[in-house]
């Protein structure tokens, strides 16, 4: 049976302005978290200071890929090439990976073609309050037991 901890997620995301002494902070952290049971994802993935280091480094349960991969990605072969190697990459290290910032059908569609299981963005729902997000979650469980 699940915990109130193991629904908890925490999420980072690398500024520029963050020391690499704060970077180890953060890690030990991260690791505390993890051991009460929380997730820990990394935000904005494959962007700035978002990088391949931090999956060494951090005891994460999750990538979340950039939406700047996304935009238009049903015309764009280098970010499809890009989007499917981070889905892999994440499924082979035990990852989760959510891709953000789907936003049309089309984007929805080829990231589900190249194996995305988890998505964000505004094609499936605007930003809820909590009472409209339980009203979501509970119309789509009605609506697949149809």
């Amino acid at each position: 049976m699940p915990t109130a901890a193991s629904n908890l997620r925490a999420s980072i995301s690398k500024s520029p302005k963050l020391p690499s002494t704060d970077l180890e902070r953060a890690r030990v952290i991260a690791d505390a978290f993890r051991s009460a049971g929380i997730g820990i994802s990394l935000d904005d993935f494959g962007t700035g200071y978002s990088s391949l280091m931090h999956l060494h480094s951090m005891p994460l349960t999750k990538i979340k890929i950039d939406r700047s991969f996304v935009t238009n990605i049903e015309d764009d072969p280098a970010s499809v090439k890009i989007v499917r190697s981070l889905i892999r990459m994440a499924d082979d290290m035990g990852l989760d990976c959510i891709v953000e910032g789907i936003e049309t059908k089309a984007e929805m569609a080829t990231i589900c073609d190249l194996g995305g299981r988890f998505i964000q963005g505004y094609h499936i729902s605007r930003p809820l309050t909590a009472a409209d997000a339980r009203a979501f979650a509970e119309g789509a469980r009605a609506s697949l037991a149809s």
